[in-house]
């Protein structure tokens, strides 16, 4: 199963501004999902989502920080549960840049209403 942004995660997104957040961070995101030397898909789609879930924590200033902790207090979420989200934008980047295609999620697709992805 390849992972996707949920509704839910979207609303979350804009909430914390993830497309202005990821834009200041997606490039040291990407240099260390690049240190792994990945190649295969699902390998570079593990590796982003460990990545972001890892580091975004980190790299986040202390205000960024404190909203995601209000975003994810206000949905019930774990912080990593936010973070997965910039996991997904940050596959999808790698995955633009090197030319393979972004996973489509069918229409059909069950999804977990409790989570930001999948």
């Amino acid at each position: 199963m390849s992972m996707h942004i949920t509704n839910i995660g979207k609303e979350i997104a804009e909430n914390i501004g993830a497309e202005t957040i990821f834009k200041a961070y997606g490039p040291a995101l990407v240099r260390l999902v690049e240190k792994e030397n990945q190649t295969h898909p699902y390998d570079l789609q593990q590796t982003a989502f460990k990545v972001a879930k890892e580091n975004m924590g980190t790299l986040l200033e202390k205000y960024e920080l404190l909203d995601f902790k209000d975003e994810a207090y206000r949905k019930g979420l774990l912080l990593e549960d936010i973070y997965s989200i910039f996991g997904v934008m940050l596959r999808d980047k790698i995955f633009t840049d090197k030319g393979i295609p972004v996973p489509v999620r069918p229409s059909t697709a069950p999804t977990l209403t409790h989570s930001p992805v999948l």
